[in-house]
């Protein structure tokens, strides 16, 4: 599946932007296709915020945010394996011959530090889900806290796509207004997401017996 990505990756950059865009909104053009390249490139670090306007012209904003989540979530299936296989498998040996580890985040703070990490806007999604699956933090908590935040993150995306493309004008303006109010929410609370990277863990009780 890496190397048809790759591959496909490779194809689409010789082709102009504006082409791909008529040949995949077509109405003749066979959605799987659309669907496939949403679920491979991403992996590997085509920008999702594309596919995910493109998912809102293409299929509306309802059929877009299910294809949304059933993609984000193939997603972290397969990142989690890969990074967890890179790092352990490769990394992690050669660091050990240098007397070093790969960092990992401690239990008591991995729902935290998951929640942060992946809400906080900076690196591309890929890179984030493949360094917080090299991170350590369980399986459960990877998907149960990165899903959700991602697909919020997607709606007004999504928005945007699908009422652009009726010129619903009123509705495009909020869906905008709400891409900008979650990020400027988001910066305005990571510094106190990161005095509680800070806080020590909790302490557990003395057993009485």
């Amino acid at each position: 599946a890496g190397t048809v990505a790759l591959g496909v990756w490779k194809i689409s950059g010789t082709i102009p932007a504006t082409q791909w865009l008529k040949f995949i909104l077509h109405k003749d053009t066979n959605p799987l296709l659309f669907i496939g390249l949403m679920i491979l490139l991403p992996c590997i670090g085509a920008p999702i915020s594309l596919f995910l306007v493109l998912s809102g012209i293409k299929f509306g904003f309802g059929w877009g945010f299910l294809l949304t989540t059933a993609c984000t979530g193939i997603h972290l299936l397969l990142t989690y394996p890969l990074a967890q296989g890179l790092v352990f498998s490769h990394l992690a040996p050669l660091l050990e011959r240098y007397g070093k580890q790969v960092p990992q985040i401690p239990p008591h703070r991995a729902v935290r530090m998951a929640v942060i990490f992946t809400a906080v806007p900076g690196l591309p999604y890929s890179l984030k889900n493949y360094l917080l699956a090299a991170s350590g933090v369980p399986f459960t908590t990877y998907l149960g806290v990165a899903w959700p935040i991602h697909l919020l993150a997607a709606v007004p995306f999504i928005g945007i796509g699908n009422f652009a493309l009726d010129l619903n004008i009123p509705m495009l303006i909020l869906f905008l207004l709400l891409l900008a109010a979650s990020s400027l929410a988001v910066h305005t609370y990571r510094r106190q997401w990161g005095r509680v990277l800070d806080a020590p863990p909790p302490e557990e009780p003395e057993k009485r017996f």
